[in-house]
C-alpha cells in the first residue's frame, strides 16, 4: 500500500501478479492515493476500512474473479472499476460493463490511455 498522497482520490488495484501491480502502484501513487490487494478477499478487506474511489481490477484473481468482485461491489454504487484481463471474453467484457465497470482493457495495456482513462473516470462530471 502506497500512501503519498494524503487528500487525493484512492484507488484500489487488485492484481495477483506482483509485477503488474507494482507497475500500476508505481505508476498512481504520485498522483493518487493507492491502496493494492492481490485477492478478492483482501479487497473486500480494503473497502470495509477505506474510503475507495476506484477500483482497477483484474478477472482472473486466485480466490475469484473480478467480475463476481464487482457484483459484490453493486450495492456500493458510487465506486466506480476498471476491469483488466490477460484473456478477456466478449462474455466477461459485457459482464462487467453491465455491472458498472467504465471500461475493460487488455493487458498488456498503453499506460498513457489508461492514465487518461483513469482521469476522466474520476473526474468530477463522471460521477
Amino acid at each position: 500500500m502506497s500512501l503519498s498522497a494524503p487528500h487525493a482520490l484512492t484507488i484500489l488495484i487488485v492484481e495477483d501478479q506482483t509485477g503488474p501491480r507494482e507497475v500500476l502502484d508505481v505508476l498512481l501513487t504520485p498522483h493518487y492515493r493507492v491502496y493494492t490487494a492481490d485477492t478478492a478477499h483482501a479487497a473486500l478487506h480494503i473497502l470495509r476500512h477505506h474510503h475507495i474511489d476506484l477500483i482497477i481490477t483484474d478477472v482472473g484473481l486466485p480466490d475469484r474473479n473480478g467480475i463476481e468482485l464487482l457484483r459484490d461491489l453493486q450495492p456500493l454504487n458510487d465506486i466506480r472499476a476498471i476491469v483488466l484481463s490477460g484473456s478477456g471474453t466478449v462474455q466477461s467484457a459485457q459482464d462487467a460493463i453491465k455491472l458498472g465497470a467504465t471500461a475493460y482493457l487488455l493487458k498488456p495495456f498503453n499506460t498513457d490511455e489508461l492514465l487518461t482513462l483513469i482521469r476522466a473516470t474520476l473526474s468530477p462530471q463522471a460521477a
